[in-house]
């Protein structure tokens, strides 16, 4: 079970990442289509609403691991999540329609920076399983109940 200083801890470094990510969006918005305040507006909600819903999501995923109504806390959770997003989404829309590309634009930046921040970070290509004894996978516990199913 994981504690708060470790969820914290694995958060941080998607919330830092969003947020760099973000910046350099915002950046580049001002070299492609020049200054707009609906596009950062609408980004800055959008990332704002990733970071609500990302802290959101961690909640539930510990109160569905520590209570007794599990599946009613993860679905009730998600939809909340996704009314979330689409409420955020619609105010930003209303706005113009490049705050509302912008603001989806704002809930994709933190897709990528867990990516970022648990994929390409540490290395994909940097794991190197030379010299590592892997398990032989005919030999585990899965295989051993198929095989009694079987046989």
């Amino acid at each position: 079970m994981m504690v708060k200083s470790e969820l914290k801890a694995f958060l941080s470094p998607i919330i830092k990442s969003g947020i760099i990510l973000t910046a350099l969006c915002q950046i580049a918005s001002l070299i492609v289509i020049g200054w707009n305040p609906h596009f950062l507006y609408g980004i800055v909600l959008g990332a704002c609403i990733s970071i609500v819903n990302l802290n959101f999501l961690s909640f539930t995923v510990m109160m569905t691991l520590n209570g007794r109504f599990g599946p009613f806390v993860s679905v009730t959770g998600y939809i909340a999540r996704l009314l979330i997003y689409g409420g955020a989404f619609f105010v930003s829309y209303n706005t113009s329609l490049i705050s509302g590309i912008a603001t989806i634009i704002g809930y994709i930046i933190f897709k990528v920076a867990i990516y970022y921040s648990y994929g390409f970070k540490p290395g994909f290509a940097s794991r190197s399983y030379k010299d590592v004894k892997l398990n032989d996978l005919d030999k585990d516990e899965w295989s051993k109940r198929k095989k009694k199913r079987e046989g």
